[in-house]
């Protein structure tokens, strides 16, 4: 399990006293202006400490210790930042991407396995699963009526699929 994970990306500058944006990659940003540090490497290094926060249509503007003048800021464009998982306020039920990853998706009702989650990503309105199925990857829609449960201790995803999902 990582300790360090990816929450979003530095896309631009925000205002004349170096304060950047954060283009978030959670459900919801102002989960993610409760963390005060983040870092610039998965292994932890390279920690911003941010000093003020808030959230802007669906991006996060922060202020960074030590980065008070644009000039110093424009480095961290383009740069992907990491936060320690303790420091990130996870609801009941909820659990990290980077967590199920590598799970088989199995059929809820015949267990038959269909492959394994290679990556998710979202279309705005829920996320979807990519599912590498042998030589293919199909898209699956993660919501409520085709996930059945996520079993984490078996490292799986038990779906209800609809026919023709998988053909």
């Amino acid at each position: 399990m990582k300790q360090y994970l990816e929450i979003g990306e530095i896309v631009a500058l925000h205002g004349i006293k170096g304060a950047v944006k954060i283009y978030p990659w959670s459900d919801t940003p102002q989960v993610l202006t409760r963390i005060k540090e983040l870092y610039l490497r998965e292994d932890g290094t390279g920690k911003l400490e941010l000093t003020k926060t808030s959230v802007q249509k669906n991006m996060i503007l922060a202020s960074i210790k030590g980065y008070d003048e644009p000039e110093e800021s424009r480095k961290l464009v383009g740069s992907t930042v990491y936060a320690n998982r303790k420091d990130i306020p996870l609801p009941k039920g909820r659990m990290f991407i980077d967590d199920i990853l590598g799970f088989e998706i199995i059929d809820a009702d015949s267990s038959k396995v269909y492959g394994t989650l290679q990556d998710v990503t979202s279309n705005g309105a829920h996320d979807i699963y990519h599912i590498k199925c042998g030589e293919k990857t199909v898209l699956f829609p993660a919501v409520d009526e085709f996930i059945d449960r996520i079993d984490t201790e078996a490292s799986a995803i038990y779906v209800k699929p609809i026919g023709g999902m998988f053909e």
